[in-house]
């Protein structure tokens, strides 16, 4: 009986230590509504430990930023998250990646004034980035809608002005940026 009772006490081990995966996962990216982001994982049998590490950009390498029973981590930085699931026996049974997305921002990547005195040869760019693509471009000037879409990143003939550009992502998260737009001195 006491041979039974150790083959079939085996048995469950060994199908616990090769059979724990990640079945679900729910992450929320640090966005427009939060400065905290999380990772939140779920595995076919109760895990005996979880490992998560943060991509860290400056040494290339993923950094250990909890580890315990707990199978959630919050982030205040967005990035790549590794989760490893560890079994009955603290080997790595299971991992996945997961993405935390970035707040929305814009960079203005181009910007060229009025190359005449009086011309309308201006022009601006601006890239989105992090929050929820795609992104709704819409340009302003003096309060007036200029240009909008989806793909309107650069808007171009313009006269000396001051235009806003205004980003929203697909979560309605929104940012915006002003730049104006110059021309040199009338020679006379």
């Amino acid at each position: 009986m006491k041979r039974i009772l150790l083959l079939f006490f085996m048995f469950i081990t060994i199908f616990q230590v090769s059979s724990q995966t990640i079945t679900n996962s729910n992450i929320q990216g640090i966005d427009c509504n939060n400065s905290i982001g999380f990772v939140s994982i779920s595995t076919d049998i109760p895990a005996s430990w979880f490992i998560f590490k943060r991509y860290d950009d400056s040494s290339s390498q993923y950094i250990t930023i909890q580890t315990g029973i707990s199978d959630s981590v919050s982030l205040t930085n967005c990035g790549n998250v590794l989760v490893e699931v560890l079994n009955s026996s603290f080997q790595i049974s299971d991992q996945d990646t997961f993405s935390i997305s970035c707040p929305l921002g814009i960079t203005p990547s181009n910007h060229e004034n009025v190359e005449c005195h009086g011309d309308s040869t201006g022009a601006l760019k601006g890239i989105a980035y992090g929050g929820i693509p795609p992104y709704m471009y819409s340009w302003y000037n003096q309060g007036n809608l200029y240009s909008s879409g989806v793909d309107d990143t650069l808007i171009s003939n313009l006269y000396v002005s001051q235009y806003k550009l205004f980003v929203t992502d697909s979560s309605g998260c929104s940012d915006s940026v002003i730049s104006n737009i110059s021309q040199p001195t009338l020679l006379r």
